[in-house]
Order: C-alpha cells, then sequence, then structure tokens
C-alpha cells in the first residue's frame, strides 16, 4: 500500500491478507502470517503485534509499505532499513559523498593523534570542514597540538562499514516487492527459506539471494521481474541502482544464484502480476517462476492450483 499507514489500513491490509490466505484451504480463518518470519498472528488478539514495514526505508522517501510484525520491523530498522536508508539518502542527492551519511565518526586522527570531532563538507565552496569542539575533548588537548602545512588526517566513515546490512536491506525490499505483487505464493516456497535467513540474520553471505550492480544510480523501471541466464529462468527484482536475484522455484534443480556468473547487461523481463482469490504457479514463456509448495500448516492438504502464465508481448493468462 502507499501513502501513510494508519491503525485503518494496516488492519485493512490485514483483513485482506487473511482472505488471501484462507484460499489456500482451512484453518486459516482470522489468521495472517508475517511475510519474513512465517509466523501467525490472530486478527482479533494479535494487532498489537503486527505493523507496516516500508518496503523501502521512510526516511529515504519510501512511501509504499506492506505487512510486517513488529518484531520483525523493529529489527530492519536497526540493521538493514537503517544503512539502506542512508546509503539511498546519499544516492538520491545528485551532489552526495559519502560525508553526507547521517551517522557520522566522533573521532579523527590528526598526526597520529585522535581526537573528537567531526567533518562535513562546506556549503559555500564545497571544500572539507574540519570541527574541533573543546567541550568534547580532554581539557588542554587541543591546544597541545601542532598544527602545521602539513597535516595526515584519518577517519572513518561508518556507512563504508556496513556494506553486509546495505546489500541485506536490498534483498528484503526485493522480498517484499513479491510478497506485495502476489502475497502468500511467494511466501510459501521452500526454495526461498536461505533468504528469509538472510534477511532475519542480517547476513549476505548466506547461499541465498544475490544483489547485482546495475550502471545507473537509478533505474528507469523497477519492480519485479525475470532473468534467463544459460537456460535458467531466475526471478528477481530491480530496486533502485541494484538487481537482486532470488533461487529458482523448488521444482527447479539448478545451481543458487551466488554460485552464478550473471551476464552483463542482464536481460530483465519485467512481470505484471496480481494477488488473486486463490493459491497459483507462475509461468513466463514454459519457465516455472513461481511454485508454492509449502504451508506451515498441519495437517497438511492437497492444494489445487491454478497456473498464471505469462510470455513475452502479450497479456498475463490463468487457468484452473
Amino acid at each position: 500500500m502507499k501513502g501513510k499507514s494508519t491503525k485503518h489500513s494496516r488492519l485493512k491490509l490485514a483483513k485482506y491478507l487473511n482472505e488471501h490466505l484462507c484460499s489456500f484451504g482451512n484453518g486459516f480463518e482470522n489468521k495472517v502470517i508475517c511475510p519474513t518470519c512465517v509466523k501467525e498472528f490472530d486478527l482479533n488478539s494479535g494487532q498489537r503485534s503486527f505493523t507496516a514495514g516500508h518496503i523501502l526505508p521512510e526516511a529515504s522517501g519510501g512511501n509504499e509499505w506492506t505487512f510486517l510484525c513488529k518484531d520483525c520491523n523493529s529489527q530492519f530498522g536497526e540493521k538493514q532499513d537503517k544503512w539502506l536508508g542512508e546509503y539511498l539518502n546519499i544516492l538520491n542527492n545528485p551532489m552526495g559523498t559519502l560525508l553526507d551519511a547521517k551517522t557520522k565518526s566522533r573521532y579523527i586522527s590528526i598526526n597520529d593523534k585522535t581526537v573528537n570531532g567531526s567533518i562535513s563538507v562546506s556549503d559555500v565552496d564545497g571544500g572539507i570542514d574540519i570541527a574541533l569542539p573543546i567541550n568534547r575533548n580532554p581539557p588542554g588537548k587541543l591546544e597541545s597540538m601542532k598544527f602545521g602545512e602539513n597535516l595526515e588526517i584519518n577517519f572513518e566513515i561508518p556507512l563504508t562499514l556496513h556494506e553486509n546490512e546495505i546489500a541485506v536491506g536490498y534483498i528484503t525490499a526485493a522480498y517484499l516487492m513479491w510478497f506485495n505483487e502476489i502475497g502468500y505464493n511467494w511466501v510459501f516456497q521452500s526454495s526461498l527459506d536461505n533468504v528469509r535467513k538472510q534477511i532475519l540474520n542480517c547476513n549476505r553471505d548466506i547461499d541465498g539471494a544475490k544483489v547485482i550492480d546495475l550502471p545507473t544510480d537509478k533505474m528507469e523501471m523497477q519492480g519485479v521481474g525475470v532473468i534467463i541466464n544459460s537456460g535458467t529462468l531466475y526471478p528477481c527484482c530491480v530496486v533502485v541502482d541494484k538487481l537482486v536475484v532470488f533461487p529458482t522455484p523448488p521444482t527447479v534443480a539448478s545451481p543458487t544464484p551466488k554460485n552464478v556468473k550473471f551476464e552483463s547487461p542482464c536481460n530483465i523481463e519485467f512481470l505484471n502480476l496480481a494477488v488473486l482469490n486463490f493459491p497459483y504457479l507462475t509461468l513466463f514463456d514454459g519457465y516455472h517462476v513461481v511454485v508454492p509448495n509449502r504451508l506451515r500448516k498441519c495437517p497438511p492438504f492437497q492444494i489445487n492450483y491454478s497456473t498464471f502464465i505469462l510470455s513475452r508481448g502479450k497479456k498475463p493468462d490463468y487457468f484452473h
């Protein structure tokens, strides 16, 4: 959903997702499932446990949100969303540099002496400004330092230490974009178990999705799609300046994205999908794209899937 999240809009989305969830069979009445941790919540008693999670960080201008439990949303806000948001704020600023990142180091090394201070870009001439507040340093420390013509200045930019969190932020956003498009058809795939581990553990090194740089600061088209690489189709998603490639569905035996070298430039086919009132498989040019093979439900039951068919240059179609 887009716009401001309110209690009414969150409950409306939760009820909508519950109707979609009930199409997978009996036993989901008044239930909704968090797409990332896959925990169930009761619509009537668990409203305090779920909230709106922005797909792209709100701090960087993201205005589209979806359903998340509060635990997941809080965890993401402290990790991947925080650092992805800072990165995107710089990317969205034509004159932005790493020195414009919101989180700054408190310490600077000047001629091998560490002092408390800050570094910023001057609004006047674009030069580097160094501020060394006396009240943030031990008495007499700044006065004892000698500032000659030759200064060796070293400092850390915290954002550069969080490439892992930024990458997982892209994976989280792409995963939620897919959920936003097709609901629990996306979530109920065993092939995404490791992707959820990447997201929940904030660890890009887990063998799940892969983040690929695109040759632009911002793609004109963004959203979910597929790429075909060496005869294998992979679900993917373009998020701002990155391509996130997901594992193939559980019916397809193929290498995971992290073990594949993708051709450059990637030929991305964007998909026009929808949340329907029944579970369905997704095919593109005969390839399996999405196959929801897993339900966190006991006892298990047989699902009669419909099929959502997509082809290049044709309107989507489906059959029962």
